[in-house]
């Protein structure tokens, strides 16, 4: 008999309704003769609802004691997801129970707010599937040390995943509320195409950039622990969804584009007037910031015109640590040489995920023009901020962040499809 970790977003289980056709989901799987764990989220919203509490109560506590006491908050409310969801079920005729957390128990590291799985004993779920039963898991919860800890933003993506490896189920279903992966976020791009099949490390990129589709650590841990992964509708269940593979089974061309992906989670910072006159300074900036545990992205060198043996340091660190990235550098900006920060929050990351960026300089060429024709045509502007492989970002204003994923999206995605129908 199959086994499968069925995982049901926010949106999924917004009201008594939604967890109702979650409930009709799992039944289906069950009725088909598998053996089903289910892995729930918060309500939509209740999670955001919770975080504005503890701000309230608390917003200047960063104590080992208060980050304790906000994970015990903030993981309330997959506990009510997951009574509510056991009793539809009931209500089905279908044994089921919610295992919190630290029923199973789900052991991670200390660090709260955003730990990480060390262990899990599934015996406890095995029990109750083979009495028949469905286990209902609270996902986002663990515990270290007899406290309640939370796996961070979208964490429980990695609860499933995590327990579907432990499981050593046949599949880990993420339900949400889009029908897969898409060549862009289909609430901004109309027309994005849903992707059937995607790699681990095209998926990576993905979630890494703003893909909210999953979490990006459980898209790492799945590829370490080789669970297999799909992504699907609870709203349009007759469609197929997305599967994370290994290994594409279609020869990716160099110049092919995978996706993009786009976030506004992000603020600019640019250090003016450092005296400088190597690129040492790159890696002096990436071993300050990275000491103090500061997330930064893009880090690079602009010579400005007219400024002889001068330059400016530009990079990304994301809203939540702007403050204590700012903070942190007028500290040291002696130290560093510079004059002065100038901040824009108003930017919108986008990143153009395929193959061949660097081996083949025939994409960045193609990107170049559209940034160069495409977009000044319709009176736009987007900058390049980092090249890898199988990556390119760059920057726009937030406000034009619509009109520029669309106009890339067209020559890349749109255009390829047109001339493969073509031919």
């Amino acid at each position: 008999m199959s086994l499968v970790v069925q995982k049901f977003g926010g949106t999924s289980v917004a009201n008594i309704e939604r967890l109702r056709a979650v409930a009709g989901i799992i039944k289906r799987a069950r009725d088909k003769g598998k053996r089903v764990t289910a892995v729930v989220s918060a309500m939509a919203g209740v999670t955001n609802q919770l975080a504005s509490y503890v701000h309230a109560a608390g917003s200047m506590l960063k104590t080992p004691e208060a980050l304790q006491e906000s994970d015990v908050i903030l993981s309330s409310g997959e506990q009510v997801t997951s009574g509510l969801l056991s009793l539809c079920l009931q209500e089905l005729g279908i044994p089921s129970r919610s295992f919190m957390g630290w029923q199973i128990p789900i052991y991670t590291n200390s660090k709260h707010t955003d730990a990480a799985v060390t262990a899990i004993d599934p015996s406890p779920l095995h029990h109750f599937m083979e009495e028949g039963g469905i286990p209902v898991v609270t996902g986002f919860q663990g515990i270290h040390d007899a406290r309640m800890t939370t796996l961070g933003r979208g964490g429980s993506d990695m609860t499933a995943v995590a327990l579907a490896h432990a499981l050593q189920a046949d599949f880990c279903d993420i339900y949400t509320d889009v029908s897969g992966v898409y060549t862009a976020d289909p609430r901004l791009i109309s027309d994005a195409e849903k992707i059937d099949k995607i790699t681990f490390e095209e998926m990576q990129l993905l979630a890494d950039h703003g893909a909210k589709v999953l979490q990006p650590k459980c898209v790492a841990y799945a590829f370490e622990k080789k669970v297999r992964l799909r992504i699907l509708s609870s709203f349009h269940t007759a469609e197929e969804g997305t599967e994370i593979i290994e290994t594409s089974p279609y020869a990716t061309a160099a110049n092919d584009l995978s996706g993009i992906a786009h976030s506004f989670n992000d603020a600019r910072l640019s250090l003016r007037s450092l005296s400088l006159q190597s690129y040492t300074v790159l890696r002096k900036m990436s071993q300050i910031l990275t000491q103090q545990g500061l997330l930064f992205d893009g880090l690079s060198k602009a010579i400005h015109p007219g400024e002889k043996d001068a330059a400016h340091i530009d990079f990304f660190v994301t809203k939540a640590d702007l403050v204590p990235t700012l903070t942190f550098l007028r500290k040291k900006q002696s130290d560093i040489g510079f004059s002065d920060i100038d901040v824009d929050q108003n930017v919108v990351k986008i990143a153009l995920i395929g193959h061949g960026f660097k081996e083949n300089t025939d994409l960045s060429t193609k990107v170049l023009r559209v940034i160069t024709h495409e977009l000044q045509a319709l009176g736009l502007s987007a900058a390049i901020t980092g090249l890898s492989e199988m990556k390119m970002t760059l920057v726009a204003q937030e406000k034009e962040a619509r009109p520029v994923i669309q106009a890339l999206h067209d020559y890349f995605i749109k255009r390829k499809k047109e001339k493969k129908a073509q031919c």
